[in-house]
């Protein structure tokens, strides 16, 4: 038999057994699937036991994320108690208690590979259901505080300037509707909206830092008392993609007195987290925050800032759960 037909069975043959691997992939990532996708029995159970242990304040999770592909099934479970699934649902794969913050208990419904460990801020569970189909459905309480001030909801409230690099350089920004004009540029202006940052979209605040060398100062004054000032910072993702400008300087001062600052490159991608315990003293005084970069180019951050507080007792966090009635 020549070389060539020694080859040519070679290669057949190593085709073949290409092909004999694909099929076997294909088969066992389906049965994964399957072993790890929820049946109509293992969510009508979840739907269930919800139903029966509904209180106003409940969220709801799912992990892996792709299993909110199937949130659709307990939207009218929601319906049926008043409230809405579209605010209660959480899509940010519980990374931590921020997302949280606006509910008094969490369900999550879990493939069994998904361990409470991975989410260490969450409290030991108060129910753990299995469900079959290798699900389970848990729920968790939620620590008592509650969201006192949320600063991009009040940005009309806000005293803000923007203060020039040479002596007497101050801008006086003005309210037009939900946002605050400091110049005659859209990227001039403070507002909410959304904004990639970090790879995801996210509500927050956006600002821009001008002209070369200022410092946008934004105070609030007549905040409610609260026991810790907690926030997050990024770059705008759009921003990151011109490397152009110099690092953003950021700073929190409680009254007059300094309490955080870090600096953003202007590379950074990431969604930076940061906390201040507030003293009893502090919990009345005005609260500033401070941007500035020596060059201002493609500089636009997107940030999110609240006052946290302990709950105050109300239905949703003391009330006993209320089964609805079947007709």
């Amino acid at each position: 038999m020549s070389n060539g037909n020694h080859r040519r069975i070679w290669i057949h043959r190593s085709l073949a057994l290409l092909l004999c691997a694909a099929g076997v992939w294909m088969l066992w990532s389906r049965w994964q699937r399957g072993a790890h996708s929820p049946s109509e029995q293992s969510l009508e159970r979840a739907a269930q036991i919800i139903d029966a242990e509904f209180r106003h304040g409940d969220a709801i999770a799912f992990a892996p994320e792709w299993l909110a592909t199937d949130r659709w099934r307990f939207e009218s479970l929601w319906r049926d108690h008043d409230s809405s699934l579209t605010k209660a649902w959480v899509p940010s794969a519980l990374e931590d208690r921020w997302e949280l913050a606006d509910f008094s208990r969490l369900w999550l419904l879990s493939a069994y590979d998904e361990s409470s460990e991975s989410y260490p801020h969450l409290s030991l569970a108060v129910r753990d259901e299995p469900l079959g189909s290798n699900m389970r459905l848990r729920l968790f309480e939620m620590p008592k505080e509650q969201i006192l001030f949320a600063f991009g909801q009040h940005l009309d409230q806000a005293k803000m300037v923007r203060i020039g690099p040479k002596a007497g350089q101050q801008i006086r920004c003005r309210v037009l509707g939900s946002r605050q004009s400091c110049g005659p540029k859209w990227w001039h202006d403070v507002y909410v909206k959304m904004q990639q940052v970090a790879g995801s979209r996210r509500r927050c605040i956006f600002v821009q830092p001008h002209p070369d060398g200022a410092v946008v100062k934004m105070t609030w004054k007549d905040l409610p008392a609260a026991q810790r000032l907690e926030g997050r910072l990024g770059n705008r993702l759009w921003a990151v993609r011109h490397p152009e400008g110099s690092p953003v300087h950021f700073r929190v001062r409680v009254g007059r007195t300094l309490r955080h600052e870090q600096t953003l490159a202007i590379d950074d991608v990431r969604w930076h987290r940061w906390q201040i315990n507030l003293s009893p003293q502090e919990r009345t005084q005005p609260v500033t925050f401070e941007f500035s970069a020596k060059e201002v180019a493609w500089r636009q951050l997107c940030f999110d800032v609240r006052l946290m507080g302990a709950a105050k007792p109300g239905p949703s966090a003391a009330g006993t759960p209320q089964a609805r009635q079947s007709p």
